[in-house]
């Protein structure tokens, strides 16, 4: 414990740890504040005049959501498809100075802007649809979208399952995972929680990249220094030392993983609150085949980015085990983090589950996908793959770095 504690201070005294760190520390705050104020705030039109802040419209999103929200049976989408032939009403269209068409700032916001996620949902299912999937304007959006949404939306699952995937025992855990989808689904304002995690997504990445700053040194500066003949000649020089080494580093990036995430969400829910993350990731992409929650979703997210992480750094590790200079160990560590993402377009259908085994290639939206390798659906191959990574790749560092030989 002694020299565990030694090697977690080694690694926070560099100077180079601390700038990286608060570099990190600085890409997470803004981004919350960047969500909350601006990216929140685009979300009440679609070119109608200046957007309002996001703080405001939180408020008043969630104030519509009052009013509008709740189970979504297809009595309510009903009355939202009325709202929408309300609003696009012959009184209400107006002719603009390039000769288009259409309604009024003072219109969109009095009618649409209250249930524009429901229309957008309803939207979102067209585009699923062959006949219907060239809609682009909500007043086009046919009446039986409304009446018989969820008949529907299974008809294009189910579709969309069969011509997507080949494999019949496949093919079955989808459709058995379909009807475990519970109507009507449940909503609200949706949309914070949805930006929360499109940010959120490279966050693991950041993070994972300054570790490879600050992990980097910790077998390779002793190389770099020449201070392994001594420490590797100590008592407790080689097997313990090493195994030291290897849990300060994974320790010590767990807690900067943690701590960068935990200010993220905690920005998330002082600005978002809880509301919403109970809701189906169907508001999101209505076809989508499995019962998750947003919040499962999120859940999903912040285990796989703290897994890649974990992965990263025994691969790390390994580089600094094998590498007697520190730079070429933390360059290398960053290429095989950012090499796999920019050829991952590059990779051959027939190899594409290599994209499933690779840390950081995948975010929350794997979870709408119907990706499946080998019999596994693709977020439990990208659970299993970082520790797999890690479980092969740390005890072999620990091991280099005990047997490494000083004398020539």
């Amino acid at each position: 414990m002694d020299i565990f504690k030694w090697e977690i201070r080694k690694i926070w005294r560099r100077t180079s740890t601390k700038v990286v760190i608060v570099m990190a520390v600085a890409y997470v705050v803004f981004s919350t504040i960047y969500n909350s104020v601006y990216n929140l705030g685009s979300t009440r039109s679609e070119g109608f005049g200046k957007n309002p802040d996001g703080i405001s419209q939180i408020a008043e999103q969630y104030k519509y959501a009052d009013g509008f929200g709740g189970e979504l049976t297809e009595e309510s989408l009903i009355k939202v498809y009325d709202r929408i032939q309300a609003a696009y009403a012959p009184e209400n269209i107006v002719e603009f100075p390039d000769g288009s068409k259409g309604i009024t700032n003072d219109v969109w916001n009095e009618y649409i802007t209250p249930i524009k996620g429901q229309a957008n949902l309803m939207m979102s299912l067209c585009r699923f649809d062959p006949e219907y999937n060239s809609i682009y304007k909500y007043d086009d959006i046919p009446r039986s979208f409304a009446e018989n949404f969820y008949e529907i939306r299974n008809k294009s699952a189910e579709q969309f399952i069969s011509t997507q995937v080949l494999d019949e025992k496949d093919r079955q855990f989808f459709l058995a995972k379909n009807t475990e989808i519970k109507t009507p689904f449940k909503y609200d304002w949706f949309d914070g929680q949805r930006i929360y995690l499109e940010i959120m997504s490279p966050i693991p990445l950041i993070i994972a990249l300054i570790a490879a700053v600050f992990i980097s040194p910790v077998y390779a500066l002793e190389y770099q220094q020449k201070t392994d003949s001594v420490v590797l000649s100590a008592r407790r020089g080689r097997g313990r030392l090493a195994f030291a080494k290897l849990a300060a580093a994974a320790v010590f990036s767990s807690v900067v993983y943690l701590l960068c995430m935990g200010i993220y969400v905690a920005g998330q829910l002082i600005f978002c609150g809880t509301r919403a993350l109970d809701c189906p990731i169907q508001l999101i992409k209505p076809i989508a085949a499995v019962p998750m929650t947003i919040f499962q979703a999120e859940l999903y997210l912040i285990a796989l980015g703290f897994l890649s992480c974990i992965a990263i750094t025994a691969v790390t590790l390994l580089l600094s085990s094998v590498m007697n200079i520190v730079f070429p160990a933390a360059a290398s560590a960053m290429l095989v983090i950012i090499v796999p993402m920019l050829m991952s377009g590059a990779v051959p259908e027939s190899c594409s589950f290599i994209t499933a085994i690779i840390p950081f290639m995948s975010d929350y939206t794997e979870l709408f996908r119907t990706n499946i390798y080998f019999h596994i659906w693709s977020p439990y191959l990208m659970i299993a793959a970082p520790i797999l990574i890690f479980i092969i790749c740390a005890p072999i560092a620990a091991w280099k770095f005990s047997k490494h030989q000083t004398v020539k």
